[in-house]
């Protein structure tokens, strides 16, 4: 959750170099170009994200929403960790993995077993590391 602040932290200070630029004329038009470029790049990240977030709301029961965890690869692949006794990955945890295209290839209830029943169904079954 805290990576959409950050995303929308950065684009607020991309609208904010953009009105000041624009205020006091100091940019000439190819900076203008770059910086406007690269705040499209930030609002399209941010919505991606929130779609992301919304997948994520919804493949935790609600009950354990207050007691999550979540942990972002590089390569964008995102697992998700909640109603473990103590802490979020805690025993008995439940899990959601979600692979870098946004689809959720794993989820597993607080309190179930392991294995590979939790597989959400795919043409295949993901390689053994396939959410890193």
């Amino acid at each position: 959750m805290s990576l959409v602040r950050k995303i929308d932290k950065k684009r607020l200070v991309l609208v904010n170099k953009i009105k000041d630029a624009a205020a006091y004329n100091k940019i000439a038009g190819e900076q203008y170009r770059k910086i406007n470029l690269e705040f499209k790049k930030t609002k399209r990240l941010c919505t991606a994200k929130r779609a992301q977030v919304m997948v994520i709301a919804n493949n935790i029961p609600p009950q354990y929403r207050d007691n999550v965890s979540i942990t972002e690869y590089e390569n964008g692949a995102i697992n998700i960790y909640f109603g473990g006794k103590g802490s979020p990955a805690g025993k008995g945890h439940g899990h959601v993995c979600i692979d870098p295209s946004g689809k959720v290839r794993y989820t597993r209830n607080p309190w179930s077993k392991h294995g590979s029943h939790n597989y959400v169904k795919q043409d295949k079954r993901p390689d053994k590391n396939n959410s890193r």
